[in-house]
């Protein structure tokens, strides 16, 4: 096994897994190394061009520890099929969030607010964020979006991806983060912890009840 995906959906638990499966110490370093908004740091940490083989090179390299296992967190709109494959063979992880209106709330309070995770990604002066229907409305048909592109993505190509959902993890991220080691046949060599700490709290809950109040949710893809 050389390495693996994480494709996932803002605010679907991906950067707790992340952060969980780097803490073992066998499953490289995944991070989101194709994100649009990120590749011109990168490439100018690396010293490499944003596009092309070159980049593809040091993102493996970026991405892969000790062992050799290499480790990659794609969302929807970063994935280029040249690139990916560029990487040799690759397993696919794919975590998604069942309450879609729950996830599409965290995004609109993170947006607005600055704050990403908190304990890092916090902004210094945070925005306190309104209720905003149309805004988490708007998040939630992306994320619907998405996910539907990612089901399509894998059935047309055939993949079997691990799937993995933002709840279970939550519940018990030690135990998720070992089902992915044991999918990909791995042995952690230290305790799989991560500092992040929820960020849902009685304002999100309170939001999810009366975006639900106040119209009909979405269909939803899923394995």
């Amino acid at each position: 096994m050389t390495g693996y995906v994480i494709c996932a959906t803002p605010r679907s638990g991906s950067t707790l897994l992340c952060h969980l499966l780097r803490a073992s110490g066998v499953a490289g370093w995944p991070e989101s190394w194709f994100r649009g908004a990120d590749r011109a740091g990168y490439a100018t940490d690396w010293g490499v061009a944003a596009r092309g083989p070159d980049y593809a090179a040091a993102v493996l390299r970026a991405g892969r520890g000790p062992n050799g296992v290499f480790g990659l967190r794609l969302m929807w709109d970063s994935l280029v099929e040249e690139e990916l494959a560029a990487l040799g063979p690759l397993r696919f992880i794919w975590l998604r969030r069942q309450d879609l209106v729950a996830q599409a709330i965290s995004r609109h309070r993170a947006e607005v607010s600055g704050t990403w995770h908190l304990g890092f990604e916090e902004a210094a002066q945070p925005v306190e964020p309104a209720y905003d229907r149309a805004r988490i409305a708007h998040w939630m048909a992306e994320a619907v979006r998405d996910n539907l592109a990612w089901q399509g993505w894998f059935a047309g190509r055939g993949i079997t991806p691990l799937c993995l959902t933002y709840e279970a993890l939550a519940d018990d991220p030690g135990t998720v983060a070992q089902t992915v080691l044991d999918h990909l046949g791995l042995v952690a060599a230290a305790p799989l912890v991560a500092g992040n700490r929820r960020m849902a709290d009685a304002q999100s809950a309170a939001w999810v009840r009366r975006f639900r109040a106040e119209g009909v949710e979405p269909d939803r893809a899923g394995c």
